[in-house]
């Protein structure tokens, strides 16, 4: 797996939301597509983006891809207060 990882601190979730999204993604990566995997960070105009991609012939024809499935919420929300 590489990582590019490029959105610096303020990209912030909670542990356990972390793990459901990249669980199934990975999981899914792995099963399905062929090597290499790479997750990523990116911050858009919109907010930031995480992403799980490999090299698999992708998609049969017709599959729409859906929504994020998760919409994190606005930069700091999660940061935890000392």
């Amino acid at each position: 797996m590489q990582t590019e990882l490029n959105v610096g601190p303020g990209f912030l979730l909670p542990a356990a939301t972390l793990d459901r999204i990249l669980s199934n993604l990975l999981d899914n990566a792995y099963a399905y597509g062929a090597p290499p995997v790479v997750v990523a960070t990116a911050r858009t105009s919109q907010g930031y983006t995480l992403s799980v991609r490999d090299n698999g012939s992708g998609r049969r024809a017709g599959h729409h891809q859906r929504e994020p499935a998760f919409r994190a919420a606005r930069s700091g929300a999660w940061r935890q207060r000392s």
